[in-house]
């Protein structure tokens, strides 16, 4: 890994084209890289998720088999933290990665589900 990727974590999504071309395009209208806006939707999904009252079970995406993996670049800190949260959950990194994206586009109005 060069210094210039060395606070960057590599991780594998799978997920629908719909899904990847609504991330990419909310990317494109504020201006900003997918990996960055990746940063900022998982950042804000584990803090809410974080912040509830435990009361509330967390319940994760899954693509479907034939979705095509992308891979991904995340804050390496950020990608520790993902890690522990998934771990915590009992479920896979990819699964968060792609459930911040779909909450993070939901919550600001750009796909329904």
């Amino acid at each position: 890994m060069t210094s210039h990727n060395a606070d960057r974590a590599w991780a594998q999504i799978p997920m629908p084209d719909w899904l990847f071309n609504a991330w990419k395009a909310y990317a494109v209208s504020i201006d900003q890289e997918q990996r960055q806006v990746l940063d900022i939707f998982v950042r804000e999904y584990i803090d809410a998720k974080e912040s509830s009252d435990g009361t509330k079970h967390v319940l994760f995406y899954a693509a479907v088999r034939s979705a095509k993996g992308r891979s991904v670049q995340l804050d390496a800190n950020l990608y520790k933290k993902t890690q522990g949260f998934a771990d915590k959950h009992e479920t896979r990194v990819n699964r968060v990665l792609m459930t911040a994206v779909i909450d993070g586009l939901k919550n600001r109005n750009k796909i329904d589900v």
